[in-house]
């Protein structure tokens, strides 16, 4: 397809310009790709956990577990009388169908890259956040929101010291691009121009009857996906949002959050 050439080509023109010989790479597979689950379990000895997550993944993800590729992350939970040893352990368990690593690890491997790391893309994310904004933080309940605005994706990524919460949603930059191309019969090419540089469209109000429906529904998802955390999670503070990714530049978006409802808005 069109979209395979495009990734062929973008990924031979890296390894042309790169040298990862002796390097480490990693690479990130798209949150849609993945099964993510939560599972709450005893905190026990490393060992222990070891020996009871095949089963409980078994159970979890409803594919054979011969079928899969999977992983853990250990989210800790205080015990509520306030002990410092946990009395109950939260696990993220990851998992992909080989299949669908085998497709995504093939593109790699035909421009010569080799993969050390496939990491999801939200899990990353997570560990960013934790990483730059809550390693010092004493409160367990008081969260950063990434919202990453990819191409044709985006993710709503809510972390805490002690918790993590995704959501993938089909709407991206190129959704404004495609709108522009449809409204002022341009090239895609040109779109991404106009997107970039919105100050040269002849009617500026024009390019934003345009560009702010799609702005709208987009942050009326991320809206909506904060609005389900807060019911799953009441606990949880959200003290910061960060809007990343490519689509982040897109001339209007922040004003339009700083705008927001519900969950936005506080």
């Amino acid at each position: 397809t069109g979209d395979e050439s495009i990734l062929a080509e973008t990924l031979q023109t890296f390894a042309s310009q790169h040298d990862t010989k002796g390097t480490k790479l990693c690479v990130s597979i798209t949150h849609k790709q993945l099964l993510c689950q939560f599972i709450d379990l005893p905190s026990v000895s490393d060992k222990r956990l070891a020996e009871m997550l095949p089963h409980q993944v078994q159970h979890q993800i409803p594919f054979p577990i011969d079928e899969i590729q999977w992983d853990h992350q250990v989210l800790k939970q205080l015990d509520p009388d306030g002990d410092e040893k946990p009395a109950s352990s939260r696990i993220m368990v990851l998992a992909a169908r080989k299949n669908t690593l085998t497709e995504h690890l093939a593109h790699l491997e035909a421009a010569g890259l080799s993969v050390d790391i496939l990491q999801s893309d939200c899990a990353a994310l997570h560990s960013f956040a934790t990483h730059e904004f809550l390693h010092s933080q004493e409160d367990s309940n008081a969260a950063v929101v990434l919202f990453d605005i990819g191409t044709n994706s985006s993710n709503v990524v809510v972390s805490s010291p002690d918790s993590a919460w995704f959501r993938s949603m089909s709407l991206g930059g190129h959704q404004v691009t495609k709108a522009i191309v449809r409204d002022f019969q341009l090239t895609e090419k040109q779109a991404e121009q106009l997107k970039a540089t919105p100050e040269k469209a002849k009617r500026l109000s024009r390019l934003y009857e345009t560009v702010d429906p799609v702005i709208e529904k987009l942050i009326s998802e991320l809206e909506r996906n904060l609005e389900l955390h807060a019911k799953d999670h009441p606990q949880i503070k959200i003290t910061q949002l960060l809007c990343i990714g490519g689509g982040s530049a897109l001339h209007g978006i922040l004003r339009r959050m700083r705008m927001g409802r519900g969950q936005l808005a506080s």
